[in-house]
């Protein structure tokens, strides 16, 4: 491996930019915090009301591997030549879609290994747009937080339970994609949550550009990577994106949740009493 290991990793000052982006969202670089703090990138896949299921996944970092990382990375994406990683330009005509199967076979062979070793966990959830009309959408308006935003709060619920079990009692801070068209659906659905403080443990929320920020491409490729092992098809050259959302073999921690149908419905009551049944714009 050309990296090494983040636990092992620690700096003496917050003062690169990578720091300031994790400032921004936490207010603190105590050291307790530093190491305790996790923050969850998410980026979507499929989630366009037409797609059958929307998918929210990303990563579970503390500071130390956020900014470890971030230098690994740009490493990486240095050896391929290539700038960033955005799994929609691999198509024929993306801006990474002049690389032969063997180039992209070359490349997941050092980022995925690169996501796994630097996460805490990554966490993917999913949402039918039937399950959402089923259960959800006498809660949650569709124009105001849609099934993305339903989706990121059922997401967001899965974070806390493995919070819980993990005793991490501090906020939960989230960053996501700015270029995400489904922005206001997302700022919507992380209001309701807030009102839900103690209950999720829900942090400040930021965005920034994939392009820049490192841990946003990792969440890409997660919740790219959750939506292909649905569809059980990953197009020649991007088969070791399976190793990002394994079933569990407990050596890359991976939470994925769907809710059935009686879940769902558990749930939907539940946020009802906690609400008064008054989330609905």
């Amino acid at each position: 491996m050309v990296y090494t290991n983040p636990r092992l990793e620690t700096r003496s000052r917050p003062d690169e930019a990578v720091s300031s982006i994790w400032w921004l969202l936490h207010h603190s670089f105590d050291v307790v915090k530093r190491t305790a703090v996790v923050t969850c990138y998410l980026d979507e896949s499929g989630t366009d009301d037409l797609s059958p299921t929307a998918v929210v996944g990303g990563v579970i970092m503390n500071e130390p591997q956020f900014v470890s990382f971030d230098k690994v990375w740009s490493l990486l994406l240095s050896k391929h030549d290539v700038p960033f990683v955005h799994m929609n330009e691999f198509g024929k005509h993306g801006k990474l879609g002049h690389l032969t199967i063997e180039q992209r076979r070359a490349l997941f062979a050092d980022l995925v290994p690169a996501i796994n070793d630097h996460k805490l966990f990554s966490v993917v959830s999913t949402l039918t747009t039937a399950e959402y009309d089923n259960h959800l959408s006498s809660l949650f308006d569709r124009k105001t937080m849609g099934v993305y935003g339903t989706c990121f709060i059922l997401c967001a619920v899965s974070i806390h339970k493995l919070a819980e079990q993990q005793k991490h009692s501090d906020k939960i801070a989230y960053l996501l994609d700015g270029g995400n068209s489904y922005r206001h659906h997302v700022l919507e659905a992380h209001k309701t949550m807030r009102d839900w403080e103690h209950f999720l443990h829900v942090g400040s929320i930021g965005f920034g550009d994939d392009e820049e920020i490192m841990a946003l491409q990792s969440a890409d490729m997660i919740s790219w990577s959750a939506r292909r092992k649905i569809t059980g098809h990953f197009p020649a050259g991007f088969e070791q994106l399976a190793d990002l959302v394994p079933v569990s073999d407990g050596t890359h921690p991976h939470l994925q949740t769907s809710f059935s149908d009686e879940l769902l419905a558990l749930l939907a009551e539940a946020l009802k009493d906690l609400t008064g049944g008054t989330i609905k714009q």
